[in-house]
């Protein structure tokens, strides 16, 4: 009913659209998709990354930001930060944010390249049982502010997260199992993060005389 045509009894009454007449199926979506946008897209220069869910996420993040910064407030409501500190490095190593000042931090190019939060470089090779995610393993890392003076020691490494994850940050580490699988999982993770590319350029033959190896279990 429009307004030309409402009874003379009846309260004239706008509609979120500022009109009597009921909106069209696009300016429904174009009005939802700006008040969506505006409630999702952070306003600041230093803000959450979009895989920050729980409340576990932010309990991860402070850890973080005690390990990488002077000062830090969180801004849970509104997923934004204020930080005092090395806006560089904490760009380069934090895993719970998606800007820091503006600029993309490594850990968001690191997700948007493989397109996943947890199988980045060379996570996926095998699918390991009971593996953590390399995430927590960044957090743990930031938390306890180890640098390139510091060993990395992981006594229980399973297929590798703990020490790859401290090989793409740049920090040594030693990695120990029980599991045979589990110890050539590790080293090739590692290995392949420093390989010369042209190195795996296997010849037909070169890839058969693997093939066989790993037939005969050598």
């Amino acid at each position: 009913m429009t307004k030309d045509t409402l009874p003379k009894n009846q309260n004239k009454q706008l509609n979120m659209f500022g009109t009597y007449e009921f909106p069209s199926y696009e300016e429904i979506m174009e009005t939802y998709t700006k008040e969506f946008t505006n409630y999702i897209i952070p306003k600041g220069d230093t803000i959450f990354g979009f895989w920050m869910q729980t409340l576990a996420d932010l309990e991860f993040l402070d850890l973080e930001l005690q390990g990488l910064t002077k000062e830090y407030y969180i801004d849970s409501v509104n997923r934004v930060v204020k930080i005092k500190g090395d806006d560089e490095s904490i760009r380069l190593r934090i895993a719970h944010l998606e800007k820091v000042k503006g600029k993309t931090t490594l850990y968001t190019d690191l997700v948007d390249k493989f397109g996943d939060t947890n199988a980045y470089a060379f996570y996926n090779l095998y699918p390991y049982k009971g593996k953590f995610y390399p995430r927590v393993v960044r957090t743990l890392i930031n938390a306890f502010k180890l640098n390139h003076d510091s060993i990395l020691l992981d006594l229980f490494n399973g297929s590798g997260t703990a020490t790859h994850e401290a090989s793409i940050m740049g920090i040594k580490s030693v990695g120990i199992d029980v599991t045979p699988m589990g110890t050539i999982l590790s080293n090739l993770k590692n290995d392949l993060l420093f390989i010369e590319e042209q190195k795996l350029n296997f010849t037909i033959s070169e890839l058969q005389d693997v093939i066989e190896a790993i037939e005969n279990r050598k």
